[in-house]
Parts: structure tokens; C-alpha cells; sequence
């Protein structure tokens, strides 16, 4: 770990929360991004964007070949896109800021390494590399199973599950965070909306429940 890199003053001006920014190459993205959030921040380097969504982008890159590169979607001057930077981000933000950077020992929680936002609402993160639950993965044991059975029965319900008391302490944290959100965030546990992931051991991982 390194002093973190010092950012021009028009950089720390645009940021609203920052967490991870501990190298050089980190803060040249950041600073590339506060400048102008409408450019891929790392445009000069070797990049594949790997998922398109309304609120997202995301982005493989040659720098972070374990993690992915989490881009909120950009304001373009299109009415709708306008409104989903305004919009999507504010369930996003709030498992990020207040769940998800604190609770980094969590093991459904995804680990971070760096995630920005800007005064404006766009969002920046560095993120593990996760993949779909898959009932093939040797790793993806029975407790994963009905654990990600139990999750999903809770979409857009802000309440505690049949079966919670059996779950494991660090996955009961989870939920009472969930749970315990402002009424304007609804829980969004459907499957293939890829909100629960699973890292390459087998372990399930809670990326974006809230919208």
C-alpha cells in the first residue's frame, strides 16, 4: 500500500466519495474521469467492455486482469440516459457507501479495490471478477444452493426470509442492511438480473440488490 497520489484541486472538487485511489495509475483515471465522465477514463489503454445495461457499463481491462471495470452509464444528452444517471445510481450508491466499502471483510460482499463518484452521480468502480451462479462449479456447495434460494424469495420484499435464522452470521448482516434501507429503495433479487454472483470457488456474492 502507498501514500495516496495527490489529485489536482479540480479533481478533488468533483469527487463526492472516493475509496481505494492508492496508486498513480488509479489517480490518472480518476482525474481522467472527474474531468470528463463522458470518455472511458482509460481510453488510452487496452480495454473490452463485456456488459451493456441501462444504468452500466462494464469494462475487462489489461491493468486489473482479476477485477472489471464498473462504469455508471454516461450522460449524453439523451433524455433517457439523462435520467438513469439521475435515477438508477441512488440504490447502487447506497449498498456501495454504506454497505459494501465498510463491510469489505463480508465474504458476500464483492471486494473493491477503488470506486468514485462525483458530485453529478456518475460512479466509477475497480471490482473482483465474478460470474453467474453455476450448479456446475465443483465449489458451489448445498448451502450455496439454498442460500441462493432463500436470497431470491426476498425480491422486492423488506423482510427477513423463511430461513434466516439458519443462515450464516455474515449473510444475516446482509440482509438486516437490506432490510433496513429507506422505503425508496426496493430489494431486486431476480436471478437474471445478475445481483447475485459467485466467485470461482463457489462462494455466492451479493453485487447490486438495491434499485
Amino acid at each position: 500500500m502507498t501514500d495516496m497520489p495527490e489529485l489536482s484541486q479540480e479533481a478533488k472538487d468533483a469527487i463526492a466519495f472516493s475509496y481505494g485511489i492508492d496508486t498513480p495509475a488509479k489517480a490518472r483515471m480518476v482525474e481522467a474521469f472527474a474531468a470528463n465522465p463522458k470518455e472511458k477514463p482509460f481510453y488510452g489503454f487496452l480495454a473490452i467492455r463485456v456488459s451493456k445495461g441501462a444504468f452500466a457499463n462494464v469494462y475487462r481491462h489489461v491493468m486489473y486482469p482479476k477485477s472489471i471495470i464498473r462504469l455508471s452509464t454516461p450522460w449524453t444528452g439523451d433524455v433517457n440516459v439523462a435520467r438513469a444517471v439521475k435515477m438508477a445510481p441512488g440504490g447502487h450508491t447506497c449498498y456501495m457507501e454504506e454497505w459494501v466499502i465498510p463491510n469489505q471483510g463480508n465474504r458476500y460482499t464483492p471486494n473493491v479495490e477503488m470506486y468514485i463518484r462525483l458530485n453529478t452521480g456518475e460512479t466509477l468502480a475497480i471490482m473482483e471478477h465474478l460470474v453467474p451462479p453455476s450448479q456446475d462449479n465443483e465449489g458451489f456447495m448445498d448451502s450455496f444452493r439454498e442460500e441462493l434460494r432463500i436470497i431470491t424469495g426476498m425480491n422486492r420484499k423488506k423482510k427477513r426470509p423463511q430461513g434466516y435464522h439458519q443462515m450464516p452470521r455474515e449473510l444475516k448482516r446482509v440482509i438486516n442492511f437490506l432490510i433496513s434501507t429507506p422505503k425508496r429503495f426496493r430489494i431486486d433479487f431476480v436471478e437474471n438480473h445478475k445481483n447475485i454472483l459467485m466467485r470461482r470457488c463457489g462462494q455466492i456474492v451479493i453485487t447490486d440488490p438495491l434499485s
